[in-house]
């Protein structure tokens, strides 16, 4: 048997990144350059959350101001309509008093009747679910009497 001859080991370059401290240099600009990659991520969402915010506070004073400027119209078209109806039993009277008296009583009277209503209605669908929600619970549970 003939020996072997082994070939000649290879001395590495301190500097190249096959080297333990290039692969170690590499490695740590790979981290700082993943950290730049992650920091400009967060700072990305970060803006988007704030543009997101700036947005839904836009959009909620609009809404507030379109609620006041739609009250004013509603109350405006409420305030014509009543003093419309005082003229015709003004008319009709023949006594502004007596008109402007008997329109406002029955504005009071219809809007009386229906919050009214609207109460009823109100309170009955919420009686009539409760009374549903508890029925379905005793048949779940089995104590039907």
């Amino acid at each position: 048997m003939t020996p072997r001859m082994s070939e000649p080991e290879e001395r590495t370059d301190p500097t190249s990144e096959q080297s333990p401290s290039g692969a170690a240099d590499a490695a740590g600009r790979d981290v700082r350059q993943l950290l730049d990659y992650v920091s400009l991520f967060i700072s990305a969402k970060i803006d988007a959350i704030r543009a997101l915010g700036r947005s839904i506070a836009l959009l909620a004073a609009l809404g507030v101001a379109a609620l006041i400027i739609g009250a004013g119209v509603l109350a405006a078209a409420g305030v014509m309509i009543v003093l419309a109806a005082a003229r015709g039993f003004s008319e009709l009277f023949g006594m502004v008093w007596l008109g402007d008296l008997v329109a406002g009583l029955i504005f009071i009277i219809l809007f009386a009747g229906g919050a009214l209503i609207a109460y009823k209605v109100v309170t009955a669908r919420a009686y009539r679910n409760t009374r549903a929600k508890y029925e379905k619970m005793r048949k779940f549970d089995g104590r039907e009497s």
